[in-house]
């Protein structure tokens, strides 16, 4: 860049740097042994990520009716306190149960908005009635759990939260979650204030929680985001923008997903492997694929692997939103003489104060 000189570079921290921070990432789907853990674990600590969702997998923890298997789950949960992360998951009573004091954080369901998530038919009334249940049992568990509900995902899901909320949901959970997967980040900004207005209706101290989000690597994936000329470049920027939004934005945390490349199974018929063998490429580490699916290879970093552990060098830790003595300037003319091209309305950014005391401006 023009008339900017480098003064150096940022130094990496680790998970067991932070004692806290507002930055996640997503280790999804092991419920359904899509990848090797094992072979993400010490880079995801060096990305100096704090928070990791993971899911339960019920079908994987109760092959036997009444019987719990968590061995699978344990492995994952203390590998990855063992570094220093933290993670949090997706229900409910017996794992929670199983899991006191080492899991703190839940969320309930996966985008009941979609009819690919919630069945016979999408129903608001259903999802808040089956939160309160579920909210309930997490707490005679784990009475100091937080829980987040909602976890919507689409463009517009207020119709959907409000009759959802009506239930008494909002009195037995502590964040409002969604899911975004958009070109335009600034869009975020703008939704996270209409949560924090169903929060001011319905239970004021509620949070909002970023749970899902992410960009894809490559032009021939599936899923989220797929149509689109991406680039493991144009993946990093996006990464960058749209969690700095988030953070701008004042949600509580927000997550990125996800940690590697993995098939996305979207309509998949089971038994039947011509149907499921659709890949994403959401990962900040590159993955290879057998004849089953399974992501194989190193899981090497891409440049969104860097870009995320440089912000969380910078803005992970304890973050707090704070408005700083800035002003943009508009009137004065550029180095080339032309008249700026942009005006202060055109420009979203925000203040921090870090978790060393000092303060950054993001833009």
């Amino acid at each position: 860049m023009y008339r900017i000189k480098q003064i150096g570079k940022i130094k990496p921290r680790c998970a067991s740097d932070f004692k806290e921070s507002r930055i996640g990432i997503g280790l999804e789907k092991l419920d359904r042994a899509v990848f090797d853990p094992n072979k993400t674990y010490d880079k995801l600590a060096n990305i100096g990520i704090k928070r990791v969702r993971i899911q339960s997998g019920w079908q994987r923890t109760e092959k036997t009716l009444g019987v719990y298997d968590f061995s699978w789950l344990d492995e994952i949960v203390d590998n990855l306190l063992k570094r220093g992360m933290q993670p949090w998951m997706c229900y409910v009573k017996a794992t929670v149960t199983h899991f006191k004091g080492r899991v703190n954080e839940y969320e309930i369901w996966n985008e009941p908005n979609a009819s690919y998530s919630w069945k016979p038919e999408i129903n608001a009334t259903e999802l808040g009635r089956f939160s309160v249940w579920t909210a309930t049992a997490i707490r005679e568990a784990n009475p100091e759990a937080y829980i987040m509900g909602a976890a919507v995902c689409k463009k517009y899901p207020g119709a959907f939260l409000n009759e959802a909320l009506k239930t008494g949901m909002a009195d037995v959970i502590d964040a409002i979650s969604f899911h975004e997967y958009v070109f335009d980040e600034t869009n975020v900004l703008q939704k996270v204030k209409a949560f924090r207005g169903f929060a001011n209706l319905y239970n004021p101290k509620l949070d909002i929680v970023q749970g899902e989000s992410g960009a894809q690597s490559r032009p021939d994936g599936h899923g989220g985001l797929a149509v689109g000329s991406w680039t493991p470049d144009k993946q990093a920027r996006w990464l960058l923008r749209h969690l700095t939004a988030d953070l701008l934005a004042g949600v509580n945390f927000t997550s990125y997903f996800s940690c590697v490349d993995m098939i996305e199974a979207l309509n998949g018929l089971v038994e039947d492997k011509a149907t499921y063998l659709d890949y994403a490429y959401f990962g900040v580490l590159a993955a290879d694929f057998d004849e089953n699916g399974f992501s194989t290879g190193d899981y090497s970093p891409k440049p969104s692997y860097y870009a995320l552990q440089n912000m969380c060098a910078v803005l992970g830790g304890a973050l707090e939103n704070m408005d700083l003595p800035i002003f943009i300037v508009e009137e004065s003319a550029s180095h080339t003489g032309k008249a700026a091209a942009l005006k202060a309305s055109d420009i979203t950014y925000g203040g921090f104060k870090l978790d060393n005391g000092s303060y950054a401006m993001a833009y």
